[in-house]
This record gives C-alpha cells, sequence and structure tokens, in this order.
C-alpha cells in the first residue's frame, strides 16, 4: 500500500510539475486590431462666385484654395478678401464664396432713391432685389428663396443671420430694406 502510495504520489507530482512548465513556456496571446482608416476623401459643396459650382470630393486635409481650384476657379466678380483660403475643409461643408460689392452702382442697376419708399423683404419682387446695388441675380435669389423656405423675415438683420448678405454688405444696403 506504502508503495501504491508512492507510485500515485510520484505520478501527482510529475504531472504538475509538467503542467508548471508547459504554462511557463508559453507567451500570452496578443490580439492586433488594425487602426480604424481614417478618411481620405470628403465632399464639399462650393457655390456662388465661382466657375463651376457643385459637390466636390477632395483629399481630407484639403484647404479652401482647393476647393475653390475644384469648383474651376473663382470668377472675376469673386471677392477672395473675405475668406480664407488656407482654412482646412470639412466633410458636408458648404463654402460660399462672395461676390466683391462694387464702390459705385453698376450701369443698369441703379441705386433705389433715398426716400421713404423702403424695400419690404417680405414682398420685394426679384426685378426690385436685382436694381439694389450690390445684391445682383444671384442675392436677389437666395432673399427670395430663403424667404418661401426659411418663413417670412423678422428684420432686415435676418439677411446677415441666414448668411445671404455679409456684415460689410448689409451696413450698405440696410436702408434698403424693411420688414412689415
Amino acid at each position: 500500500m506504502k508503495l501504491a502510495f508512492l507510485l500515485v504520489g510520484g505520478a501527482l507530482a510529475v504531472a504538475v510539475a509538467f503542467v508548471a512548465l508547459r504554462s511557463k513556456a508559453r507567451e500570452p496571446v496578443q490580439i492586433l486590431l488594425p487602426p480604424p482608416p481614417a478618411a481620405t476623401e470628403i465632399r464639399v459643396h462650393v457655390s456662388g462666385a465661382v466657375h463651376t459650382p457643385g459637390v466636390y470630393t477632395l483629399s481630407s486635409g484639403a484647404r479652401v484654395d482647393d476647393a475653390l481650384r475644384a469648383a474651376g476657379g473663382p470668377t472675376e466678380q469673386a471677392d477672395l478678401q473675405q475668406i480664407n483660403l488656407a482654412a482646412a475643409v470639412r466633410e458636408s461643408q458648404q463654402l460660399d464664396i462672395p461676390l466683391r460689392v462694387p464702390e459705385t452702382p453698376l450701369a443698369g442697376n441703379p441705386v433705389p432713391a433715398a426716400s421713404s419708399a423702403k424695400l419690404n423683404l417680405n414682398s420685394v419682387t426679384l426685378e426690385e432685389l436685382r436694381a439694389v446695388a450690390g445684391i445682383g441675380d444671384v442675392r436677389a435669389r437666395r432673399i427670395i428663396q430663403s424667404r418661401e423656405q426659411d418663413g417670412a423675415y423678422q428684420d432686415p438683420v435676418d439677411l446677415i443671420e441666414r448668411r445671404i448678405l455679409t456684415p460689410a454688405l448689409y451696413q450698405r444696403v440696410r436702408d434698403t430694406f424693411v420688414v412689415r
């Protein structure tokens, strides 16, 4: 019986030593996951004073200047002094390139007489808006489109808040408009 205990004890000692040595020799398993893929392309909407407005696919890290070139470059009427060409663009961004506001009225676009007959933003026509120096066809359409889509204007300063006019242009034409 002593022999049986000795044999069982010895076998048990060998098994424990085998398991201990075997587990020490094994290194922990590492699972390496690849980093999430970085967006390599973004889509940007370029509008306003460019030759070919539209939605463009650009490389991630692109700048306003890259988007402007993708849209065929600025028109002669573009006011590039109002935008930062070195600014980074982001996914789904809209870049609206502003028009240069002439210092003097354009031929055929007389400034409305400085009288009590101001233009009501909630009823003004496209033709009346086109006649305002600095407004032109594009902004005139945007003023009416915003009125139809976003509702009636509450104050002429809505033209800035709705991003239709720049603050500088608004200062020039603010006495032309009224809201009734």
